[in-house]
């Protein structure tokens, strides 16, 4: 997979400076990885509704290469970088329309947690394989 979905870059997405906003980017990101799960057969918002856990964000980075402005799609590619033991980190790339090359790449780690202790918890199974199931064979991760 890593392609998930494309969408077209909104007025409510663009800063004053005409260009695509930082705080959207990661809101687009996060969509991104729940569309993602969606197709692989992971249904996130049952997960949350139902209190079986929660993955806040403790690290987020971005790189920008080229500026998104109001009206121009987007592609979204998805990409599970690494699963830890009660986190995992992915990475979503921004690419113009049919572009090969990322124009922004963000990427994010988020822990596990129980949500009625608020504690770190183990990557449940079923999780872990939807995670899984997002690696692109054979691409490493980014260097750093």
């Amino acid at each position: 997979m890593p392609r998930v979905s494309s969408r077209r870059m909104l007025l409510s997405d663009i800063d004053s400076a005409g260009i695509a906003y930082t705080g959207r980017l990661i809101t687009i990101a996060m969509e991104t990885l729940e569309l993602g799960l969606a197709q692989v057969g992971l249904d996130f918002a049952a997960i949350i509704r139902e209190g079986r856990f929660g993955v806040p964000l403790v690290h987020v980075e971005a790189d920008f290469k080229r500026p998104f402005r109001h009206g121009d799609m987007v592609d979204l590619h998805l990409f599970c970088d690494e699963i830890g033991t009660r986190s995992y980190t992915c990475r979503v790339e921004l690419r113009p329309e049919g572009g090969a090359t990322a124009s922004a790449t963000l990427r994010f780690t988020a822990a596990v947690i129980d949500m009625a202790s608020f504690t770190s918890v183990p990557v449940p199974d079923a999780f872990r394989a939807a995670l899984t199931s997002i690696i692109q064979p054979g691409t490493p991760p980014p260097a750093r």
